[in-house]
């Protein structure tokens, strides 16, 4: 019985291939092995069981049909484009240019609408309702300058939808009023004409008649449905949600790409509709939600979500332009810092990939070559260890609130009586920290306003209320075992500038740290928090790397014991200070710490200290002054500035060399010697 339904299968796959045409199984290159030609040759009585590892891709014919079969299924990769990639023709033909080139993976593509086209849409709509003036030109124009360029005649479905939008805009005037979900149908329009304009676009690149052609999908038509409601596009948070079935569905209309990949599906992010066939909108960045709904429903093998930085950044790079690329990210990493700040991936975008182990990735369309962010379920041990603080997000205008009540010891219900007020105004709580009789917390009033007077005159009933305005948080995304470390070097960074820190919370995740500050220090606090926790680790791996190197086979054991660069930039710290280019490996600042195998980044100013060594048992205290600079070229280099020689000091007392010289602000220690240093040789 088991065999005769193997039979059927095999039968029905060499009926389903001759459905498709000789371009049903891509991988044959000869007539010979194409199945679809009559007559079928079956060569091999033997079962799939003996032959599945046998190279039978290409001899498609060596399959009995009495033998159990079933088809490979190839997996899905899903690639999202937002609003900024593909805007205008230039953007829109090198997006179309990477799926292309990923038509191998089996690529779904997710398009946001071109450029700031819902803007001008909603511009468009508040024209008629106001004035009654109905004027799409700016939209038509967008469109149709766009496809001019990319050499493509204007599709009938582009012209249908911007005869569809402009009969909307006359009715909005007629009426003079206009709906939620008259709202959101209107912001539609923007991704149902830019995935129009993305297929043209794709299928002008086709080279032969052959290659697969895109066919723009509005999303609703493979199954993403949510509830009744609405998710207005300029609100902060949906008010839909995406149904349980919606799975399902699109899994049922998607999968069978994984057998037979017929097409190139471009769908729009950003839209569905409820069960009803209401329009409806999945709020702010709703593309990247619809494509890992889609991604968690296929199984995709990853979630690309395109954009024009190359993956996540250790910090926003508008503010600090030091920022470096993350390379990788865990699920809970990316959640938490687009939640706090972070405008990469929405966190409620990050959810649906997470739950089915979907892996994710940051790419950037502008530099299609660059790795970009992974977003992964869990680290490996080489990437933990390589890692301490994995970025740094920041909010500005946060509102903070003091409550102070006696009321709050031993009495249960009041915390929930504090949230009660909270959610009768609709206000969103950020961040919360509590003692024995206070509760701080933050709302974040960048999305709308917030009745802070209301929530004021409300709390005072039952407590005193303290509000703080012009605030702002900075969260550091790191792992709960180095949290200790990491609060010690930001509060010396805080106190080392004055900054008071109004609070501290270490979030429930156990992989943030928030503080919340005065907004007028958030730029320079931003940028000294970076220099403690990433100027660090480029100079460190550099210099391990050079460590490494056959230039320095006498170094028998070396460990970057300390580095901090506050005010000064790695590439020309030295050349300001003694006019000559940085060479790491000559570069020797303050000894001052010693940890195996971790290193620990602390930023000090260390003039003069003590350091304790152990010589056989007996522990005494040498002296350690490495605040001379040292130049072992110092009579090739003449007398000027810092040309003196160090002063004798412990490491050198136990017959150890210093490598390299000092230079303002970025401090090193490095080593050789005959014996390997053990973590009680030095302590400071």
């Amino acid at each position: 019985m088991e065999a005769s339904r193997g039979g059927q299968r095999g039968t029905a796959l060499a009926h389903a291939a001759r459905a498709g045409g000789p371009g049903f199984f891509p991988f044959l290159t000869k007539p010979e092995d194409d199945i679809t030609l009559e007559p079928l040759q079956w060569r091999d009585e033997r079962p799939v069981a003996q032959t599945q590892n046998q190279p039978w891709a290409t001899t498609p014919t060596d399959i009995t049909p009495d033998a159990s079969f079933e088809p490979a299924l190839c997996p899905l990769l899903v690639m999202k484009f937002g609003g900024t990639s593909v805007a205008g023709a230039e953007a829109v033909r090198r997006c179309a240019s990477i799926v292309r080139k990923a038509q191998s993976d089996r690529p779904i593509v997710v398009v946001s609408a071109m450029g700031k086209t819902t803007n001008a849409l909603l511009r468009a709509a508040n024209a008629a309702l106001e004035s009654s003036n109905v004027d799409i030109s700016e939209i038509r124009k967008t469109h149709e300058d766009a496809l001019e360029q990319l050499g493509v005649q204007m599709p009938s479905s582009v012209s249908d939808l911007l005869a569809e939008l402009e009969k909307l805009l006359n009715g909005i005037a007629l009426l003079k009023e206009i709906s939620t979900q008259t709202r959101d149908r209107i912001v539609s329009f923007g991704e149902r004409l830019s995935v129009r304009a993305f297929a043209a676009a794709y299928n002008r690149l086709r080279e032969s008649p052959e290659e697969v052609e895109a066919r723009a999908i509005d999303a609703w038509d493979i199954g993403m449905q949510t509830t009744s409601g609405s998710g207005s596009a300029d609100s902060a948070f949906t008010s839909v949600e995406i149904l349980e079935d919606a799975s399902t569905e699109i899994s049922d209309k998607l999968s069978p790409l994984k057998l037979h990949y017929s097409h190139v599906p471009i769908i729009t992010g950003y839209i569905a509709k409820d069960p009803k066939g209401v329009i409806t909108t999945l709020g702010r960045d709703g593309s990247d939600l619809t494509a890992t709904v889609i991604g968690a429903a296929v199984k995709a093998s990853e979630v690309q979500i395109w954009k024009d930085v190359s993956g996540v950044q250790t910090t926003d790079p508008r503010v600090i332009a030091s920022a470096k690329p993350v390379r990788i990210l865990t699920f809970e990493e990316a959640a938490e810092l687009s939640t706090f700040g972070a405008k990469v991936v929405h966190p409620a975008a990050v959810l649906p990939a997470w739950q089915q182990g979907v892996p994710m990735s940051v790419r950037n369309s502008m530099a299609p070559d660059d790795p970009g962010t992974r977003i992964v379920p869990q680290l490996d041990d080489e990437e933990k260890r390589e890692r301490r603080v994995a970025a740094i997000s920041s909010k500005k205008d946060i509102t903070m609130i003091v409550i102070k009540s006696s009321r709050m010891l031993g009495q249960h219900g009041f915390l929930a009586h504090v949230f009660s007020v909270f959610n009768k105004f609709a206000a969103s709580v950020d961040v919360i920290a509590t003692s024995e009789v206070t509760i701080s917390l933050t709302l974040d009033e960048g999305y709308k306003q917030v009745d802070i007077h209301s929530i004021e005159r409300e709390l005072g009933k039952v407590a005193k209320v303290s509000v703080l305005h012009d605030m702002a948080m900075l969260t550091l995304i790191a792992p709960k075992s180095d949290s200790v470390g990491i609060l010690r070097a930001s509060f010396a960074v805080f106190e080392d500038m004055g900054i008071n820190v109004e609070m501290v919370s270490h979030g429930a995740s156990n992989v943030n740290v928030t503080f919340v500050i005065q907004g007028e220090h958030l730029l320079k606090a931003s940028q000294r928090l970076h220099d403690t926790f990433f100027g660090v680790a480029e100079l460190r791996s550099a210099v391990l790397e050079l460590l490494a190197s056959t230039k320095f086979p006498f170094v028998h054991a070396a460990y970057v014991l300390g580095l901090n660069g506050s005010h000064y930039s790695l590439d020309t710290t030295a050349e300001r200070h003694y006019g000559i280019p940085v060479q790491l490996p000559r570069l020797l600042c303050n000894l001052f710490k010693l940890e195996v195998p971790n290193t620990d980044f602390t930023s000090v100013r260390i003039q003069k200290f003590a350091s304790a060594a152990n010589f056989g048992g007996a522990h005494r205290t040498l002296p350690v002054n490495l605040h001379t600079p040292y130049f072992p070229d110092a009579e090739a280099r003449g007398s000027g500035a810092g040309a003196r020689e160090a002063p004798a000091s412990g490491f050198q007392a136990l017959g150890w060399e210093a490598i390299g010289f000092i230079s303002p602000g970025w401090r090193l220690a490095v080593f050789k010697g005959e014996t390997r240093p053990s973590p009680t040789d030095f302590t400071s």
